[in-house]
């Protein structure tokens, strides 16, 4: 299996582990910080003030957008070109994370995975909390500043919100310092309405949601960290929302997001989507995933972090209501999920 993640500090190392468990992730460790309480974060709750529609480089505050500067690198940060680098040089990263209304999310976990060159494994970073205004900053190691690609993997533990993967881009060619002036923007997710219980963990059982959407989980393929099973959520998003990065250039009917992110262990689970876009009886659909942190299809092939990735079909059943997942297009994975008819 390939590598999942490998926490670095400063004098980081090439990847070449391979974590067994969500353990090995500190992302998946509830201890890590206060913050991973969404209660102890009163932005992290959207119904302690109204939203916001806000332009990039702005957070919602009280109601009314508000200009915010994202952090600067330090003197003690290299950030000078590397003139051995065939690619692109990265010496610091900064951001801003914001939920659904634009208000910004305090204590989230931003991190950073990089396709280093020449080697082209996949290195990801310890992450960073984001501040009260949402900002976060990450200094990138000496030994992993020569990137083809940066990917930044955002969340908030043991919240029920998505987790966002956005591809963002390489600094200019003349600067090692990449500033992402679009919000990175966590999603909420709603516990299943009907969840049966945990009984033999490797039956499989529909867990429904509260728009209908269902899912045959078991359990015990259900690779996924806190909670796990227990606590199983999932939102619909418009999916002309803000800070939808990974649909960039590419378009869905319709658009999920589920909690916690997980891998489903050697198979895929039938699903069933309300059709909500009144598609006719028999017409098919493409079936879409966004790649996470371990996100394989049935066949054992991984879909790479923050890759829209278009994986089988599902077919609209007799009486119109559901489409109903062809053996294709079974659910691979927890992360992202959306369809659009073909």
């Amino acid at each position: 299996m390939r590598t999942l993640l490998l926490i670095l500090a400063l004098a980081a190392v090439g990847c070449g582990e391979t974590a067994d468990s969500p353990a090995d992730d500190p992302n998946n460790d509830p201890n890590n910080t206060p913050n991973n309480d969404p209660n102890n974060a009163p932005n992290n709750d959207p119904n302690n003030e109204p939203g916001c529609e806000c332009g990039d480089l702005q957070i919602c505050v009280a109601g009314a957008c508000q200009a915010i500067a994202l952090p600067t690198p330090g003197p003690e940060v290299n950030t000078a070109p590397d003139p051995g680098c065939a690619s692109n040089t990265i010496g610091f990263v900064a951001g801003y994370v914001v939920d659904e209304g634009g208000r910004p999310v305090a204590g989230a976990k931003a991190q950073t995975c990089l396709r280093l060159n020449p080697a082209g494994n996949l290195l990801c970073l310890a992450p960073s909390d984001t501040a009260t205004d949402g900002t976060f900053s990450i200094v990138i190691p000496d030994n992993a500043r020569c990137a083809d690609l940066i990917t930044a993997r955002v969340l908030v533990p043991l919240a029920d919100q998505s987790t966002q993967y956005c591809h963002v881009g390489l600094p200019p060619d003349d600067s090692a310092v990449l500033t992402i002036s679009e919000p990175i923007v966590l999603y909420p997710t709603v516990r299943a309405t009907t969840l049966p219980p945990l009984g033999d963990a490797d039956a499989a059982r529909a867990v429904v949601f509260e728009d209908g959407l269902s899912i045959d989980v078991t359990p015990s393929k259900y690779f996924a960290a806190g909670e796990g099973y227990a606590g199983l959520a999932a939102g619909e998003i418009d999916p002309n929302g803000k800070g939808l990065c990974f649909l960039e250039g590419q378009s869905v009917d319709a658009l999920y997001a589920f909690s916690p992110e997980g891998d489903v262990l050697n198979g895929a689970f039938p699903i069933r989507v309300p059709n909500k876009t009144a598609l006719a009886p028999g017409a098919k659909v493409s079936m879409f995933v966004l790649g996470g942190l371990d996100c394989h299809l049935a066949d054992g092939t991984l879909v790479e972090e923050a890759e829209w990735h278009e994986y089988g079909t599902g077919t609209v059943d007799q009486a119109g209501q559901f489409i109903v997942s062809d053996p294709s297009g079974h659910l691979p994975c927890l992360t992202w999920f959306g369809y659009k008819a073909q």
